[in-house]
């Protein structure tokens, strides 16, 4: 803790409390350049010094900065930097909805501990087809567990062989058979899945993926060693990313509010949209305008509380502490200000 230290005659002359300068500048204009803030004595060592704060039950953010839900300001890239700093991003709804909920997924799959839908190919595809797809989805992996209708594994494609000149081959000719594939059952992760990832990586040198399957050998997740290694490199960091129980990157998502021919607000597609939205794993969903003051702002907060009762929510924007009263009483967890 700081320890207590009286400004000597020289600060106090050049140096005031901040409750006894404001008041006494009252009638004149200041800038940013005009003011210079003191620093005083202190003992807390920057190690010592946590930003943490929990915007709602459950929502910890390690750096209290949100990036807006502005469409020149925050898409996944955006919000997949802050929550790696360990602050949010609110991904702005300025596009269609599906390509909303693309932008969730590829914050919330950036990094995970253990991958629980990992992208799967069919058996009866060809390399060609496989190639096709991580061009399509632009998907930034190139290894993918095979599996049947019946979820069960076949094996593993690995990137080694997705090249053109093997673009007419059968995906069972070019996948690691079942029985060469690295798999570790559900019931045996235990209560620390990544401290038994982690040992299982250091055990077997060279291999980088294991998979995880239950008891009828269906796929249940997936574990790479760039994530087990990134992960553990994480805990020894000064900087600590904002992550949900999961160990996915967090990722809040604004909304819009549309109404029907009526001037009703559309309830089904509003709830259907942000209930796609919590599936894709969004952590948080605002409802942000210029004026959040208002009936339109605060009727939409409430069809949504109403919808999801433990759902943290953000609404504004708003200037005064009525307006920070009214949208707290229509169910807002959090305000924009």
């Amino acid at each position: 803790m700081a320890a207590e230290q009286s400004a000597g005659p020289l600060d106090s002359a050049f140096y005031q409390p901040a409750d006894t300068f404001f008041p006494a500048q009252a009638g004149l204009a200041l800038t940013y350049d005009d003011l210079t803030l003191s620093t005083l004595y202190s003992e807390i060592l920057p190690r010592n010094a946590s930003l943490d704060t929990e915007l709602a039950g459950g929502l910890r953010l390690h750096l209290p900065i949100i990036s807006a839900d502005m469409d020149t300001v925050t898409e996944s890239r955006m919000a997949t930097g802050m929550a790696l700093n360990g602050g949010l991003g609110l991904i702005h709804y300025n596009m269609p909805e599906k390509q909303q909920l693309k932008e969730v997924s590829r914050v919330k799959n950036h990094v995970h501990g253990l991958i629980q839908e990992p992208i799967t190919v069919a058996p009866d595809k060809t390399v060609g087809d496989v190639i096709e797809l991580i061009e399509t989805k632009r998907y930034s992996f190139s290894t993918f567990p095979v599996v049947g209708n019946d979820r069960k594994l076949v094996g593993l494609l690995s990137g080694n062989v997705l090249k053109p000149r093997y673009a007419a081959k059968q995906v069972t000719s070019a996948l690691v058979p079942r029985d060469q594939v690295q798999t570790i059952l559900e019931s045996q992760l235990g209560a620390d899945p990544i401290a038994i990832a982690d040992q299982f990586f250091t055990d077997h040198p060279g291999i980088n993926k294991l998979l995880v399957v239950n008891d009828s050998d269906e796929l249940c997740g997936l574990f790479t060693l760039s994530d087990i290694e990134r992960i553990t490199t994480e805990k020894l960091s000064q900087f600590r990313p904002a992550r949900d129980d999961h160990f996915r990157l967090l990722c809040g998502a604004a909304v819009s509010t549309p109404r029907n021919d009526d001037g009703e607000l559309d309830r089904e597609r509003i709830v259907t949209h942000i209930g796609a939205l919590i599936e894709r794993g969004a952590d948080v969903i605002a409802v942000s305008t210029a004026h959040g003051h208002s009936k339109g702002v605060g009727d939409a907060v409430a069809l949504i509380r109403e919808a999801y009762s433990d759902l943290p929510l953000i609404a504004g924007n708003v200037t005064t502490a009525a307006g920070v009263d009214y949208l707290a009483d229509k169910g807002a967890n959090i305000i924009k200000i």
